[in-house]
């Protein structure tokens, strides 16, 4: 097969050719599609469907090459007029129907040396080996698995053997474009230019979840921050756990970074800007963390902005963590006292919300810690906290739908990020028990 020109004229000459050659290679193979199982016949096909469908895709291309072969485009890179150096340059594309291969007109630019063909920018063709939707097919499983397993993915049901290095490099470079993306924001907002809601949300509450995992690197185990941002609500869902109804998270956008906490917060501070914080249509921001204290000692500062209500939410599998470290530095590790003080809190918090724990850290005088637990914060302990109906719940932070209820923290000035490490990005004190308790709140639709 040359080409084909999908004119009028030619295209029932062409058709009954693709007709000829499909009905040959099911000759080919008709004694294995009698005793084929069903997996083996959907593979067999599947081989058929590639030889013959590959062969129309070039054949397309090349047709549309050939009536397009006088185009000249302008140098991607600095718009000057490229020259024509080859008439029939060939390139191999791996598709998903099949293997592609074309041969078309190729200019370059004399002033910087740019090359392209007119015909792989009219068709949408990057500069990969793959196909578009091939390429981004590989791209998403790449990027949410291993390499390994994407490329066992496009094997088992695609039957395309993609090579790994074509894989890592096709994904990485996703990658680099989305974290460009992210650092011009960045860039913008350290300078104070505003930024555009490029994926603004449609209502009025935006969920923020923070976290830290651990990620392989070239030189070891590293800490990789991860940032969720999501509408929540209007719509409900039930918990499984205690059939309770909370709003329920829309469509998400993610970012992450390896860099410290006071850099990862600009990105969060771009990337919630982004889903509409700093406009009118966002009045009130749910952030969920676990009880890190990079966390809490910088979301108020990003996160509260002018005319915007913050709820900070702990994850309560969290507050009950660390009701034990209070219950063991107060009436010491693993006594019989201190999970007498702690077992009842945790049921409480479960299932009245903050007051109770507020009320019990507020008892623990210096009396009664013995000089081990420390003095609380009590300026931190009698902030105000209230029910936070219908907020979604949280028991660990790897399932990201799933967010703890907390209660409204209301103090402090509104103001986003600041340059320059002042006093609101560098102080770094664990969470006060009044954020705990409140943090792990549960409102009476949750």
């Amino acid at each position: 097969m040359d080409s084909m020109d999908l004119s009028e004229d030619s295209i029932q000459e062409s058709i009954q050719e693709i007709g000829v050659l499909f009905e040959a290679a099911l000759r080919e193979v008709a004694a294995e599609l009698n005793t084929d199982d069903l997996a083996g016949l959907e593979r067999r096909l599947q081989a058929v469907g590639r030889t013959i469908l590959g062969q129309v895709v070039a054949r397309v291309l090349v047709g549309r090459a050939a009536r397009e072969g006088g185009e000249r485009l302008p140098c991607p890179h600095c718009g000057r007029a490229m020259r024509r150096v080859d008439l029939r340059r060939k390139r191999h594309i791996q598709g998903v129907v099949g293997a592609y291969t074309i041969w078309r007109p190729y200019d370059l630019c004399a002033a910087c040396r740019c090359g392209q063909a007119p015909l792989d920018v009219r068709s949408g063709r990057g500069p990969g080996a793959l196909s578009p939707t091939l390429n981004r097919a590989v791209c998403r499983l790449g990027s949410e698995a291993s390499f390994e397993t994407a490329l066992d993915a496009a094997r088992a049901v695609l039957g395309v053997r993609v090579p790994d290095e074509t894989a890592r490099r096709d994904t990485e470079g996703i990658g680099a474009v989305a974290e460009a993306d992210q650092q011009a924001a960045v860039d913008a907002a350290r300078q104070g230019r505003p930024l555009v809601a490029t994926a603004p949300i449609d209502m009025s509450v935006l969920a923020v979840a923070v976290d830290g995992v651990q990620a392989p690197h070239r030189e070891g185990w590293h800490e990789m921050k991860v940032g969720t941002f999501a509408p929540l609500g209007p719509g409900l869902r039930i918990d499984a756990e205690t059939r309770r109804a909370h709003l329920a998270w829309g469509e998400a956008r993610y970012c992450a970074g390896g860099e410290e906490a006071e850099a990862f917060w600009w990105r969060v501070y771009a990337e919630a800007c982004r889903r509409g914080l700093g406009t009118p249509r966002v009045r009130t921001v749910v952030l969920r963390g676990d009880g890190a204290e990079w966390i809490w000692h910088r979301a108020r500062h990003v996160l509260r902005v002018r005319g915007v209500e913050l709820v900070e939410i702990v994850d309560i599998s969290h507050a009950y963590a660390y009701l034990w470290t209070v219950g063991n530095a107060v009436f010491g590790a693993g006594s019989a006292r201190a999970a007498g003080w702690v077992q009842p809190l945790n049921d409480r918090l479960s299932e009245q919300g903050p007051a109770p724990i507020l009320a019990a850290l507020a008892a623990l005088t210096p009396d009664t810690d013995g000089g081990r637990g420390g003095r609380p914060r009590r300026h931190r302990l009698r902030h105000h906290a209230r029910r936070a109906p219908g907020l979604p719940p949280v028991r660990g932070a790897a399932v990201p739908h799933r967010l703890g209820r907390g209660g409204k923290h209301l103090h402090g000035a509104q103001r986003g990020p600041r340059a320059g490490g002042g006093d609101a990005l560098e102080r770094d004190r664990p969470p006060s028990g009044g954020q705990l308790a409140r943090g792990a709140a549960r409102g009476p639709l949750g």
